[in-house]
C-alpha cells in the first residue's frame, strides 16, 4: 500500500508537541479515523489503475499532496 502510516501519524500528532509553548494547539483528535479515511482514499484511487503510466501520474499527484500538506 502507498500509505506510510507511521510517518503520517507523526505528522498528524506533531502539533501536539507544541502544546506547552502554543496555547490551544493539539494533534489530531482521532488518529484512527484519519488513518482509516486516508486508507480508503488511497484504495479508491489505486484500485482501478491498470497501466503503469496512470500509476506514475497518481504517485506524482499523491507526492505533491503530501508535500503541500506538510507545509
Amino acid at each position: 500500500m502507498l500509505l506510510q502510516e507511521a510517518g503520517i501519524s507523526e505528522l498528524l500528532m506533531a502539533p501536539g508537541k507544541l502544546a506547552d509553548t502554543v496555547p490551544g494547539i493539539s494533534g489530531t483528535r482521532c488518529l484512527a479515523d484519519n488513518l482509516s479515511d486516508l486508507r480508503a482514499q488511497v484504495s479508491r484511487v489505486a484500485r482501478p489503475l491498470e497501466s503503469g503510466k496512470t500509476r506514475c501520474l497518481v504517485s506524482v499527484a499523491l507526492g505533491a499532496w503530501w508535500t503541500t500538506s506538510a507545509i
